[in-house]
């Protein structure tokens, strides 16, 4: 969530006007006075308009906003020259004039489109120029009668949140005025706009809203659901704020006639598959807006499904994308390609480029590079403990991996037999796999907690993944006695660093940091891996604070605030509870103890603190257990990103190595790759020679 800090919002920042229209921050004279959340609604409900302060404005601000105008999105046809904006630079879109094909598409143009939409002045004197080039872009979009749909993917920390409320604003005809646009929330003439965004951030979008404009503002969140759906179905809300799983199980909410649906976070969305998607896909509302600054996230399949739910189905079909973009601009991503797979890609890129730009609009944080601090972004590489070494070895030694190793050989590695080893003489199995090639992503993760702590692997009481616990005996000696420490006195075992290189390592960067008074922000892919962390900073007297999924949506801005007032200088972060959305700008250090499968996962972590609000230089520790496994998932994370790069830039770039998805296949993600043994030194140095 990208809070007011993205933007001189007028609470935090003086802005002086400059000739094209743009703003530059200036300090502020005094400080703001403190935003206590408005309760439009309840002031409504006794028939009164809830008139509750805004921050105060310092002098500077009154003749900024003196000098500001509106920023004219849409003006019906046949009235021409109202709401001009000077010399700024502004313009309105042209709208397409067909004929309304639905009774939706109706009420859009006898609601919204009937009048002059336009950013009042009030929020636009605070707008950077790209940022007014973003609501512009939307606005073209949602003007149209046809594919109405937009992904708004600027960098995180960009200002989406506050390019989407001055849409929001334009659209539900707010001036800017307290009184008159009480009054509008209290009539709601135009109708509702459906915001759904992570739990993480619903406060923080709900503080933003109240900030920049005047909406009656209804939060469909918690015990409260059940009562404020009727006023929502009879639109007394003009915005509406919710999570994605709320609003999947609510029909009612789903057919709604909302006048726009903004997805926060909307790469949330790029499993069409799954139940949620299927849910938000039945959504009548046409007019769609998706929010992500990491857009690709693993591969094509992911990226094409976020724009079809965006356009409403009316995206390319998935068998034409798959052939005219995945397969050649995959092939060209490889060391050995053709001259001819290097056109056929170019060609693809400048195609896939020409179908997504009147649909999407990408900036990047270098536009902002003279007002940002430097990001520095290193690995550590971190070696395996002597313990970790020889559980690493002993397992790769169990049977379990051996029939995994020879299970696709056919004939078979062993007996010679014309078969497949899974179906001849390497038939291990587990009690929670079917057969043994079920057991390569079990297989996997014990390595890859194996590589993060060994603690992970011990069994626990509530524990009911039996391939896990049947893998851990392979690590372990019955009697090893830190396992039988552990299961005594799990607290001072867990911190003990001389069993876990990565923790080692940890514990003596945050000592250093704690000397400097750096504020550190951790993130883990796994909350036992935060447990044990925690333990560790236990024993040391140290109480960091935290946020993960046991945390709920009020208390995780609770703990943000207290984070950001730098009470305490070390926070836990979980990356699926926390990895999005939140504002973690006074942190110096951002530490990402596992590296992810999905590298726009740990781009989404680190930009919590590298953002507009940053003040000072931030450094990115990524931990990598080096000979390891996790080597070679760092690599995956490389290869990823280059894809992405490709789509956004529409440029090929070689790499090193084949991707290859079948299981046993592969120059560098093939299991005898994956499963190889741990070498003194880097693991993807030795594949590669």
């Amino acid at each position: 969530m990208r809070t007011e800090t993205e933007t001189e919002a007028p609470s935090r920042a003086a802005c002086g006007a400059e000739s094209d229209g743009s703003v530059s921050p200036a300090p502020r004279s005094q400080s703001p006075a403190p935003v206590d959340a408005l309760s439009v609604d309840l002031g409504l409900r006794h028939g009164t308009l809830d008139n509750q302060p805004r921050p105060a404005f310092g002098a500077d601000d009154a003749e900024h906003l003196a000098q500001a105008t509106p920023l004219l999105l849409y003006e019906p046809p046949g009235q021409a020259g109202l709401g001009q904006v000077g010399d700024s630079g502004n313009h309105a879109c042209t709208p397409n004039t067909a004929e309304p094909t639905s009774q939706q598409e109706q009420q859009w143009r006898e609601r919204v489109a009937a009048a002059v939409c336009q950013v009042p002045s009030r929020i636009n004197a605070f707008l950077r120029p790209y940022q007014r080039e973003g609501v512009q872009a939307m606005a073209r979009a949602l003007f149209r009668t046809q594919r109405t749909g937009f992904v708004l993917a600027d960098d995180m920390g960009l200002g989406k949140t506050v390019q989407v409320l001055a849409l929001v604003a334009a659209i539900l005809g707010k001036t800017g005025d307290p009184a008159t646009d009480l009054q509008l929330a209290a009539a709601v003439p135009r109708g509702s706009i459906l915001i759904i965004c992570p739990t993480s951030v619903l406060y923080n979008w709900e503080q933003e809203a109240h900030q920049w404009a005047y909406f009656s503002l209804g939060l469909f969140q918690g015990a409260r659901r059940a009562q404020l759906l009727p006023d929502i179905l009879r639109g007394r809300y003009e915005v509406v704020l919710a999570n994605l799983d709320s609003i999947k199980t609510e029909p009612a909410l789903l057919e709604h006639n909302w006048l726009l649906v903004v997805v926060d976070e909307c790469h949330a969305l790029k499993n069409d598959k799954t139940e949620r998607y299927r849910a938000l896909a039945r959504m009548t509302c046409r007019r769609r807006l998706g929010l992500s600054g990491t857009v690709f996230q693993n591969n094509f399949r992911e990226f094409w499904a976020i724009f079809n739910w965006v356009l409403a189905g009316a995206w390319i079909p998935w068998p034409r994308f798959k052939r005219e973009f995945q397969g050649p601009i995959v092939s060209a991503a490889a060391a050995r390609r053709t001259a001819e797979q290097q056109r056929a890609a170019e060609a693809a890129l400048l195609h896939l480029a020409q179908c997504t730009a009147d649909v999407t609009l990408k900036r990047y944080k270098s536009l902002l590079s003279s007002q940002l601090p430097v990001k520095q972004e290193k690995v550590v590489f971190c070696k395996l403990t002597p313990f970790q070494m020889a559980g690493y070895q002993r397992f790769l030694r169990s049977d379990y991996v051996e029939a995994l190793l020879q299970a696709t050989h056919n004939p078979c590695r062993r007996c010679g037999a014309s078969k497949r080893g899974s179906e001849c003489c390497y038939q291990v199995g587990t009690k929670g796999c079917a057969s043994v090639i079920h057991l390569m992503f079990p297989v996997i993760s014990v390595l890859r907690q194996l590589s993060n702590h060994p603690a992970l692997l011990l069994p626990r009481a509530d524990d009911d993944e039996v391939v896990r616990a049947e893998l851990s005996e392979k690590v372990f000696e019955p009697e090893d006695p830190w396992m039988q420490s552990m299961l005594r006195n799990q607290l001072t075992s867990a911190g003990d660093t001389s069993v876990c290189g990565k923790l080692a390592i940890l514990m003596q960067l945050l000592a250093r940091w704690e000397k400097e008074q750096l504020s550190v922000v951790i993130f883990s892919y796994t909350t036992r891996l935060l447990n044990i962390i925690q333990d560790a900073l236990s024993l040391q007297g140290r109480t960091p604070l935290r946020i993960d999924g046991q945390v709920s949506a009020r208390d995780r801005h609770a703990v943000v605030a207290k984070f950001q007032a730098r009470d305490e200088r070390i926070l836990l972060v979980s990356t699926h509870a926390g990895g999005e959305g939140i504002n973690l700008q006074a942190a110096s250090k951002v530490v990402i103890v596992d590296p992810c499968w999905n590298p726009a996962r740990d781009l989404q972590a680190q930009d919590r603190a590298y953002r507009l609000g940053t003040e000072h230089d931030v450094e990115v520790l990524r931990l990598v257990t080096a000979g390891t496994l996790e080597e070679l998932v760092y690599a995956r994370q490389v290869y990823k990103l280059q894809l992405a790069r490709m789509v956004q830039t529409g440029r090929t770039t070689a790499r090193a190595v084949f991707d290859v998805a079948m299981p046993g296949e592969g120059e560098l993600f093939g299991l005898e790759n994956m499963l190889a043994p741990p070498v003194d030194g880097s693991l993807l140095e030795h594949i590669l020679e």
